[in-house]
């Protein structure tokens, strides 16, 4: 028997998944749906009356824009022709899965994306991204204190960048680093 013949276990692990996806999706709307039910659906109601959509609209248009500047940065470290996209929806899945975020270096599960390469690029990307976090909460700090209290916050949010930009600039030097 050839070795193509024997399928991987990350294969039948996919067959699974997509066999069992419709029950999955069954599964998790009777959950939104029992749990709107246990709240009660005229106080949910209510509360979706009084909901400014704009808001909404907005979060939807942040979310969908750094989910496509994270799979962008995913082909950037992959290059063309390296099924970027599906290393990115895994890394992020993993990522929301499990504590401290470990699930973003699910990718290195498969063989495919095994290597140091793509390992640096996680780590470099977990570093870009916490920096990035940090930054914002410190404007985030900065616009309710005023900006009487935000000299020392806005120090700190120079300094953050700065150490940022010192980083990357050190791993970019590095031979075979992806940026």
């Amino acid at each position: 028997m050839s070795e193509q013949a024997i399928p991987s276990k990350f294969a039948r692990l996919t067959r699974l998944g997509k066999s069992h996806a419709r029950y999955l999706w069954i599964a998790g709307l009777l959950l939104y749906l029992g749990i709107i039910a246990y709240i009660g659906f005229e106080d949910v109601g209510s509360a979706l009356r009084t909901l400014d959509y704009r808001y909404i609209a907005a979060l939807m248009l942040i979310e969908a824009s750094a989910l496509a500047i994270r799979a962008w940065k995913w082909r950037i470290a992959l290059g063309p022709n390296q099924q970027s996209l599906r290393a990115c929806f895994i890394s992020k899945a993993g990522g929301n899965l499990t504590p401290a975020r470990l699930g973003e270096f699910s990718p290195l599960l498969l063989e495919e994306h095994r290597s140091a390469r793509v390992g640096a690029w996680i780590l470099l990307d977990r570093v870009l991204e916490a920096s990035a976090t940090i930054v914002i909460g410190l404007i985030g700090l900065i616009a309710i204190l005023g900006l009487a209290g935000g000299g020392t916050l806005t120090a700190s949010a120079l300094a953050i960048l700065a150490a940022l930009g010192f980083t990357t600039y050190l791993f970019s030097n590095q031979p075979g680093f992806p940026i």
